[in-house]
């Protein structure tokens, strides 16, 4: 297939899956046609399931080709056709470091993420307990609290990620790459539902403060609306995530429940 031959992004407005295509694109330079749908029409739904036999966006089309819904291989597809502005090191450490950095951000939330470790270890704990509550409110808001105290521990890891590079640093190290792709749309829902950085995250908040700058994420913004309400807003120290499931929109794909103890 001819790297010459035309791109054609599908997406949603508000989608943070979208948003890194369409980033991934703009930092490459690469030339593309967009094209926005809203699921919640037939019509639109229709028309992503004749052109690529899929149901949701995000979808990238090559020349006749489609090639992908998911933004990790895309990424990876991109860089390989075009050397313009690499995103990925060409070096096998460097590559697998970015690339594991991609997959966590893309994961960032939704069930198994970048500390897995946190989930084995609290989780028979936390059951062990859950099993004993018989009122389903009671059962819902307490696992809405271990869910919130994991999660603000991840957010913590990202930090710490920033702290190990140092000040003007990125996801993956000193330079920009495809993993600040993935994570910066995930970064951006949670400002916009009003996380505030600047109380316990330093390092994240002069990252985002530095990104948003950035040409190709205030182009990627133009197409992008999301939903400000306000549900990261005062929160207690030991959770920063709020009302996970049908709250959350956009983390990624559809949320998912932790993964349940064999």
């Amino acid at each position: 297939m001819s790297s010459s031959e035309e791109f054609a992004l599908y997406y949603e407005s508000g989608s943070t899956p979208c948003m890194s295509m369409m980033l991934a694109l703009e930092e490459k330079g690469i030339s593309y046609t967009k094209t926005e749908v809203d699921t919640d029409k037939e019509k639109d739904a229709a028309m992503l399931e004749e052109v690529g036999d899929r149901d949701e966006p995000p979808l990238l089309l090559h020349g006749e080709n489609v090639l992908f819904d998911e933004v990790v291989p895309a990424c990876l597809y991109l860089e390989k056709i075009s050397d313009k502005n690499r995103l990925i090191p060409e070096g096998a450490v460097g590559r697998a470091h970015v690339i594991q950095r991609m997959l966590q951000a893309q994961k960032l939330g939704i069930g198994d993420t970048s500390i897995d470790e946190q989930w084995d270890m609290d989780e028979e704990a936390n059951e062990d307990e859950l099993e004993a509550i018989e009122d389903p409110d009671e059962f819902d808001e307490q696992e809405e609290k271990y869910d919130k105290m994991d999660l603000v521990k991840e957010i913590e890891i990202w930090e710490g990620y920033l702290k190990e590079y140092g000040k003007g640093s990125y996801i993956a190290g000193p330079e920009f790459t495809a993993a600040d792709c993935l994570f910066i749309p995930v970064l951006i829902y949670l400002v916009t539902n009003q996380l505030d950085l600047t109380k316990k995250y330093p390092m994240l908040q002069e990252y985002y403060t530095r990104v948003m700058e950035r040409p190709a994420v205030k182009e990627v913004q133009q197409y992008h609306q999301m939903d400000a309400e306000g549900i990261f807003k005062n929160m207690p120290e030991e959770g920063v995530l709020d009302t996970l499931g049908s709250k959350v929109k956009g983390l990624f794909g559809k949320l998912v429940k932790k993964k349940k103890s064999k």
